[in-house]
């Protein structure tokens, strides 16, 4: 999903990588619903900073997303 673009090892754009995420989600896990409410706060950003790459994922795909995060965001192949 060209995620790793501005989340991959040299970030861009200020953006934390995807361990940095992981770090700061580790708090919600086991916590039920957890990915979900952060799936929407995701697709949803705030006022001033809109990501579009975040606001087109689908529910559905933003809170598979959330929950690798959330679990540890161990990548899978070739990132």
């Amino acid at each position: 999903m060209g995620c790793y673009n501005c989340h991959g090892k040299h970030p861009r754009h200020g953006a934390p990588t995807m361990v940095q995420l992981a770090d700061k989600a580790a708090k919600h896990r086991g916590r039920s619903g957890a990915a979900a409410k952060e799936a929407e706060e995701l697709r949803r950003g705030e006022p001033f900073r809109r990501i579009v790459a975040h606001e087109q994922l689908s529910p559905a795909t933003a809170e598979s997303l959330m929950q690798w995060i959330i679990d540890g965001a161990r990548p899978t192949g070739n990132p």
